[in-house]
C-alpha cells in the first residue's frame, strides 16, 4: 500500500455518500478517494451490498446506481483480511469495521455510528465522523 493516509469508512458513511450527492458524507469519501489509500474487507462489502439490496432504497436510487456504487467501492479500496478476535465494540457488529481499520493500518475510521466514535480512536486509528475527517484533511492530517 502507498505512503497516503489509509482510510476505512463504515457501511453508513458510504450509503449516505450514495444517496445525497454533495453531502458531507459524499465529499469526505470523494477527498479520500482522489488522495488517500482506501481500506475495505469482503465483510464490509457484503454489508454494503446487503444492505442496498434492500427495497426500501428503490424509491431514492435505482438499483443499477447502487451495484455501480458498490463496484467504485471495490474497485478503489484495497481488501484486507480483518482479524477475527477484535472484541471492542459495544456493538459486537461493529467489530468488523474495527478490525478492518486495525488491520489495515488505518489513520482514519470514518463513520456517523455513536457506538464507534464514543471510543474517538482504536489501535492507532483515529475515530471520526466525516465533517471532522475533512475538517482533519482540509488542514493536512490525512
Amino acid at each position: 500500500m502507498s505512503d497516503k493516509a489509509r482510510v476505512v469508512f463504515d457501511t453508513n458513511v458510504l450509503i449516505s455518500a450514495l444517496l445525497i450527492k454533495d453531502s458531507t458524507s459524499y465529499r469526505a469519501f470523494a477527498a479520500a478517494e482522489q488522495s488517500c489509500a482506501l481500506v475495505t474487507s469482503t465483510e464490509l462489502l457484503a454489508e454494503l451490498a446487503k444492505v442496498l439490496e434492500r427495497q426500501k432504497f428503490d424509491r431514492y436510487i435505482d438499483r443499477w446506481t447502487r451495484l455501480r456504487f458498490i463496484a467504485r467501492v471495490q474497485a478503489a479500496a484495497a481488501a484486507i483480511v480483518p482479524d477475527p478476535d477484535v472484541r471492542v465494540a459495544r456493538d459486537p457488529k461493529d467489530d468488523v469495521v474495527l478490525a478492518t481499520a486495525k488491520a489495515g493500518q488505518a489513520a482514519y475510521l470514518v463513520t456517523g455510528d455513536d457506538d464507534l466514535l464514543s471510543l474517538a480512536s482504536f489501535a492507532g486509528t483515529a475515530i471520526v465522523r466525516p465533517a471532522d475527517f475533512l475538517r482533519q484533511f482540509a488542514e493536512g492530517a490525512a
